[in-house]
């Protein structure tokens, strides 16, 4: 495969002891935006370095494995999570941490606004939901409040009270679920429909552990919760050790009334089934072992795999990539391709499949499965058009982040 052409690349001082998630690269209204470790520097399309923003450590926690800065962009601007180095509070029932969040111009590096949250934060379209907490938790309808701010301006949309430490699950168009538990481990999960615009409670509140009606979900299981048409929904799935799957409970509620609208019940033989996608569909293995996925407002089947096997790696509503044997097949609208790509991540963006490996990244025009390009290095960020990789010079002292049009 042809290398892909280079756009630009920037020399930083290696971090010896990084992780993956030490090095993170945004596209931001066409600026692109560099987080290494506590660092966050901004760059021209051109990759001309305009600005840089050190955040600072969390002095009281003795790992620095518990403080990191978080980046999400909406709406032409960047947010910025960051742990408030001063201000950790221990309560009864367990540490209640304070964040701080920064809206930044990317082209300059300036902060739009600034506020002080604790913990969650969510990014939803063009609005921003904190939570802010007393220090103590009593379970008293007004111990925690959830703002709803303009992502561009920081001026508060709404505010309403939650008896425990409140956070947006998922959203669409007119409705969110908000989920409220207590600080810590353990205690019920509520989910309850919001209206987005106003903030008022809708009819569905409901222990997530009994939302798909009958007995409630024992032990540790993991959830994932949808909001579509007028409709909640909660996926969990619960590893059963002795029939060496896992057990999947689907089901949906409606927002208004509560009253559940659908409910299915599967095993996934892989657990491999965790994440969600672009375009909200839902992926069940029937009995045969064949792939499907699921309209999440209605239950019904949208698309099925032409034979049985695989496993589905992503989907964006038009296109799904299932994976069988290290051979990727590409389900289109178009026309179907397949391609032997061995153990990889794979990523479907508007016009590419992009398949990264520890040592490179490959681009695949997506409705023919032509081979673009290759960028070498391990990933660090990706999206319509580009991709950036980092690599280490010969003398092991700097990092080299790449970005590459493909």
């Amino acid at each position: 495969m042809k290398a892909a052409a280079k756009r630009w690349s920037y020399p930083a001082k290696h971090l010896k002891k990084r992780s993956w998630s030490d090095i993170e690269v945004l596209n931001a209204s066409g600026n692109f935006v560099i987080r290494l470790d506590l660092s966050v520097r901004g760059f021209t399309p051109a990759g001309k370095k305009k600005w840089q923003r050190d955040v600072p450590r969390d002095r009281t926690s003795g790992s620095s494995n518990h403080h990191s800065a978080e980046l999400i962009q909406t709406a032409g601007v960047l947010i910025m999570s960051y742990r408030h180095p001063a201000r950790t509070i221990r309560a009864e029932t367990g540490p209640l941490v304070t964040n701080v969040i920064e809206a930044l111009d990317p082209a300059t590096g300036r902060t739009l606004w600034k506020t002080v949250i604790s913990l969650f934060v969510t990014v939803l379209d063009s609005t921003v939901y904190t939570a802010l907490c007393r220090a103590q938790q009593t379970g008293r309808r007004d111990e925690c409040m959830l703002s709803a701010r303009d992502a561009q301006t920081g001026r508060v949309l709404w505010t309403i009270p939650t008896e425990h430490m409140p956070y947006i699950v998922d959203g669409d168009g007119t409705t969110l679920a908000m989920g409220t538990r207590p600080e810590g481990y353990g205690g019920k999960y509520w989910l309850t429909a919001l209206d987005k615009r106003t903030g008022a409670r809708l009819g569905l509140r409901v222990d997530a552990r009994r939302f798909a009606g009958g007995r409630p979900v024992k032990g540790d299981y993991f959830s994932d919760t949808y909001v579509a048409d007028g409709r909640v929904v909660l996926v969990t799935s619960r590893i059963n050790q002795q029939a060496e799957n896992c057990d999947v409970t689907e089901a949906a509620r409606d927002v208004r009334t509560g009253k559940r609208v659908w409910h299915a019940a599967w095993q996934d033989p892989g657990c491999e089934y965790g994440q969600r996608w672009e375009g909200s569909s839902l992926p069940r293995v029937t009995g045969d072992g064949t792939l499907t996925l699921r309209d999440p407002a209605t239950g019904k089947v949208t698309w099925k795999a032409e034979q049985p096997g695989g496993t589905i790696l992503a989907a964006d509503g038009g296109n799904v990539l299932v994976s069988s044997d290290e051979v990727l097949t590409l389900y289109g609208k178009a026309r179907t391709w397949t391609l032997h790509a061995g153990k990889t991540r794979s990523f479907l963006t508007k016009e590419r499949v992009l398949l990264t490996y520890s040592d490179a990244t490959l681009a695949y025009d997506v409705g023919t499965g032509e081979p673009l390009g290759e960028a070498k290095g391990s990933s660090a960020g990706l999206g319509d058009g580009w991709v950036a990789t980092t690599t280490t010079d010969h003398d092991n002292e700097k990092t080299i982040i790449t970005v590459y049009r493909l």
